[in-house]
């Protein structure tokens, strides 16, 4: 795997840096670690029931890797969720759950714990944002009086754009938009001289300050739901266009006119033509994820907006096939062979649709078979 060049550190002045947990260690999730490492963080993770794909790009990213989730209880101070959706509240339920372990399997210290920041920066709806605030208020709740326990606060977040590169020509990073609501701005968090979990760096600003500015955080409300609530309405825009653009190209290449869509798009809106054919090709490693983030998007222009959930339900139905039905479901980051084109990327579809479409009569056939048997007492 590529590594990134660190030509230089930036000084950071006298103070302590708290260990950040990365849970996992996926595309984005791996280059804010590396980041966070190369201004001085210690990063870890925990990789049971990874892919063996996972476990590598963590150790080539030099993560610690802890054998339990209690071991991240016990020594970080932060906890970034970056996972595909549908995992996000499976992962809040593993940090409550490994909390309640900790809090009752050790003994209780004479100073209380720090407070340990859960960040959820997945691409979810707020309603998942809610459910998942409500569930670390339960676990606080459970865990009142117990001098063991570690309060477990809520940040909701979002990150918009690609993850953080190095430019080794000059020692600055790319950063995406990092976006966080609730009633707890990271600025607010402030190191507790008793907890132990820390990696000695030095600055003259508190560590949420820190933090905040190495992120580049944009703080948007003061509500739970917020911040995603921006990731569901800005990916809808360009998320979705990708869908609608997957579904045009293909057809159009299906009926052998590809080339004079693309001209027309080129001439009439070129900066449309740009993003479309850029992102096809980019898609394909991510259509696993870009599924479940459709469903939350129905889901929150329901919920919040009243719209009916069919179009973005359909458009998760074009990520779900390009992922199940196509050679293009196998790509991955950083090891791509299929689908570096946009021809090759609708000559796919295409014929991962064939398979759908041969797939579902089949289905449909062995349901219409079923009914007879048991209609007719065999």
């Amino acid at each position: 795997m590529e590594q990134q060049a660190e030509p230089h550190r930036e000084p950071l002045d006298s103070h302590y840096l708290p260990a950040v947990a990365v849970l996992a260690p996926g595309e984005m999730g791996t280059g804010i670690g590396i980041m966070l490492r190369h201004y001085g963080y210690t990063v870890a993770t925990q990789l049971h029931g990874r892919s063996e794909y996972t476990v590598q790009r963590a150790r080539d990213a030099q993560f610690h890797c802890y054998p339990s989730d209690e071991d991240i209880i016990a020594e970080c101070m932060y906890v970034f969720s970056i996972v595909p959706p549908a995992e996000a509240i499976s992962t809040a339920r593993r940090i409550a759950d490994a909390a309640i372990s900790f809090a009752s399997a050790v003994v209780p210290p004479e100073h209380q714990p720090p407070p340990l920041y859960f960040l959820d920066l997945n691409a979810t709806s707020p309603a998942t944002a809610r459910t998942i605030a409500e569930l670390f208020g339960s676990v606080n709740e459970q865990l009142a009086g117990n001098r063991a326990s570690r309060k477990i606060v809520f940040v909701d977040g979002a990150i918009i754009g690609g993850p953080p590169k190095l430019d080794p020509t000059n020692g600055e990073w790319f950063k995406p938009n990092i976006m966080v609501s609730g009633p707890t701005r990271l600025s607010q968090t402030a190191f507790n001289e008793h907890d132990d979990a820390t990696t000695l760096v030095e600055t003259e600003e508190d560590d949420g300050e820190v933090l905040e500015r190495i992120l580049g955080v944009k703080w948007v409300g003061n509500e739970i739901g917020q911040a995603s609530g921006v990731k569901m309405c800005f990916a809808s825009l360009t998320k979705g266009l990708t869908a609608l653009a997957i579904e045009s190209f293909t057809t159009a290449a299906a009926m052998g006119l590809l080339k004079p869509l693309q001209d027309q798009l080129a001439e009439k809106t070129p900066l449309i033509s740009s993003f479309v054919n850029n992102a096809i090709v980019q898609m394909p490693p991510k259509a696993y994820r870009w599924v479940g983030e459709m469903e939350e998007i129905a889901e929150t222009f329901h919920r919040e907006g009243g719209f009916d959930k069919t179009i973005y339900q359909g458009t998760a139905e074009v990520f779900r096939t390009i992922n199940e039905d196509t050679e293009l479901g196998r790509e991955r980051s950083g090891m791509r062979n299929r689908g570096k084109t946009v021809e090759d990327v609708t000559q796919l579809l295409a014929e991962g649709m064939q398979h759908r479409r041969e797939r579902l009569s089949r289905t449909a056939s062995w349901a219409r078979a079923t009914r007879w048997r048991i209609r007719s007492g065999g």
